[in-house]
């Protein structure tokens, strides 16, 4: 497990979430780095982040089925593999957040 703080693990798929989002923008620049990004860029990865965890604290008890569609509304070109799922659940189970099967 990778993270253990919730705002940690939210903080980065909103980052990858938003570097996604400018790689498939029209005006399509790369970001390597976090200095990379604007500072209205960072607003809405604050934004992002704060959604993706409310969305995990509010849906715990719930099938992981049933909350992953609601994650991927929140973060639409960012691919969540296995990986990233397992990620997830990891944190949210170590910060008492438990999904039903």
């Amino acid at each position: 497990m990778l993270y253990k703080r919730m705002k940690a693990l939210c903080r980065q798929l909103a980052l990858c979430e938003m570097q996604d989002r400018i790689n498939h923008a029209k005006d399509r620049r790369f970001v390597y780095r976090e200095s990379d990004f604007t500072e209205a860029e960072m607003g809405c990865v604050r934004e992002i982040a704060a959604q993706v965890e409310d969305v995990l604290r509010r849906n715990g008890g719930r099938p992981w089925a049933s909350v992953l569609p609601l994650v991927k509304g929140i973060l639409p070109n960012m691919a969540l593999g296995f990986g990233t799922q397992d990620e997830i659940i990891a944190t949210c189970k170590y910060n008492g957040i438990l999904f039903s099967a």
